[in-house]
């Protein structure tokens, strides 16, 4: 239980940094709700959600490079190798975030399943929150 307890503390971090960065690229309402079904996707089926995340990743930055869309506090005039790598830093992130995701989900199937449902739903309630704190410490930032 205090496993899946840091893992939890870990995972509402992370989808705070999640919530921030995609306020920071300015996404619009689509992209924050299909995020959210990526998670519930990853929730509830476990390691085997991964790759399906993972290419989700893929494509938002795969559309972020091909139209030119980036941070608002990243300068226009950035040198094509830090925003590469900076983009290179958000992706392995943000797998790293959906595999974390994925073996939490697959550690909840150790529970019995009323109480299973119980911790997923307040792992999403708890997703839900680090993504909205996220992006609403973006807004106080000042950055956008």
């Amino acid at each position: 239980m205090l496993r899946c307890s840091i893992q939890l503390l870990t995972l509402v971090f992370g989808f705070g940094l999640s919530g921030w960065g995609l306020s920071s690229f300015g996404v619009p309402l689509l992209v924050w709700l299909s995020t959210g079904l990526v998670i519930v996707y990853l929730i509830w089926v476990g390691k085997g959600g991964i790759f399906p995340a993972s290419v989700w990743i893929t494509l938002l930055i795969s559309l972020s490079v091909g139209f030119d869309i980036f941070p608002t506090f990243w300068p226009q005039d950035l040198h094509y190798r830090h925003w590469a790598r900076g983009l290179m830093l958000i992706w392995a992130a943000a797998v790293a975030g959906a595999w974390l995701l994925g073996r939490y989900g697959e550690a909840l199937g150790q529970y019995p399943p009323r109480q299973r449902q119980t911790v997923r739903l307040l792992t999403l309630g708890a997703m839900a929150v680090g993504l909205r704190l996220g992006q609403i410490v973006h807004q106080l930032s000042g950055l956008g």
